[in-house]
């Protein structure tokens, strides 16, 4: 029985080192695409009026009109991703990129700031700031992408509990009539806005586990299983 124990132990403590390697090889970063779909769940509480709240997902399909003219100050948009935290997971503390397409700013825009941030949403709506950053743009830009590394913010944690949602919020400083264009969703010289997480993505909304995690677990339960039987007919 001593000797059978100690097997069982060496396997598992094998297994567990392997599980562990692969369930961190398999982290990566994440993309999400912006899409226009409207959101119906209650609206973050981040004290802004909010413009839109839509939704953002990772293969980047949509049902609507695939880019939107953007909105004048103070107003926000929101980015809400299609499912909640399904178990307690965390990215670490790792900066985030926005990758913004627009369209010609026009020249009367003058000088201003936009301003993006991502957030987790939590079960009572209330909001916690994860990571965020700025870009500058100038009225007679032309059309492009803005590459935004949002920095992480270090008076708070990447962490979620379940229920959770991970968020992204957009707004700016302009606050004039000629409005800036922001395109969420369109093929056309790649077109398509999205924030694309850490590398540290631990599989929002739910790690999967991995391959070699589950045939662990099944080569244990046998290997155990088979001793145990051939100790009892000895």
């Amino acid at each position: 029985m001593r000797m059978l124990r100690r097997l069982i132990g060496i396997l598992v403590l094998v297994m567990v080192v392997l599980a562990m390697v692969q369930m961190v090889g398999a982290e990566t970063a994440q993309r999400w695409y912006l899409l226009h779909d409207e959101y119906t769940g209650t609206e973050a509480h981040d004290g802004t009026t909010h413009h839109k709240n839509l939704f953002m997902n990772k293969i980047g399909e949509t049902s609507v009109t695939p880019w939107s003219t953007y909105f004048n100050s103070p107003k926000t948009v929101w980015w809400y991703a299609g499912n909640i935290a399904e178990c307690n997971l965390g990215f670490g503390e790792n900066d985030w990129t926005a990758y913004i397409a627009h369209g010609s700013i026009n020249t009367e825009v003058g000088s201003q700031t936009l301003y993006v941030d991502v957030y987790k949403v939590k079960a009572d709506n209330s909001v916690v700031h994860l990571a965020g950053s700025t870009q500058s743009f100038n009225g007679g830009d032309t059309a492009g992408t803005w590459d935004i590394v949002c920095t992480d913010d270090d008076g708070t944690t990447q962490d979620f509990t379940t229920g959770e949602r991970l968020a992204f919020r957009i707004t700016h400083s302009y606050s004039g009539t000629k409005h800036i264009t922001i395109y969420y969703y369109k093929d056309e010289g790649g077109k398509r806005s999205r924030l694309e997480s850490p590398s540290s993505d631990p599989g929002y909304p739910v790690p999967e586990l991995s391959a070699l995690l589950l045939f662990s677990i099944g080569l244990i339960t046998l290997t155990g299983y088979v001793l145990l039987t051939k100790k009892r007919r000895q």
